[in-house]
């Protein structure tokens, strides 16, 4: 799910120090800082995806015209 190896330890400890309640506490939190980041990087795949296909538009109209 891309968290790191810190992050994994981590739940590990809390277990082992507080129990289950707080590991999935703790597990709570970083799987909402895990979705906000991976909502933003969709959100900037989504921009860059508009970009290019109205670039890619433009050139293939381009094209059009010139070989007509």
């Amino acid at each position: 799910m891309g968290f790191t190896l810190e992050q994994i330890r981590l739940l590990f400890e809390t277990y082992e120090r507080e129990g289950h309640d707080a590991q999935a506490a703790r597990a709570l939190l970083l799987f909402r800082e895990r979705l906000a980041a991976l909502e933003l990087k969709r959100d900037q795949i989504d921009d860059a995806l508009e970009v290019l296909r109205a670039a890619s538009d433009r050139l293939a109209a381009k094209l059009e015209a010139t070989s007509a």
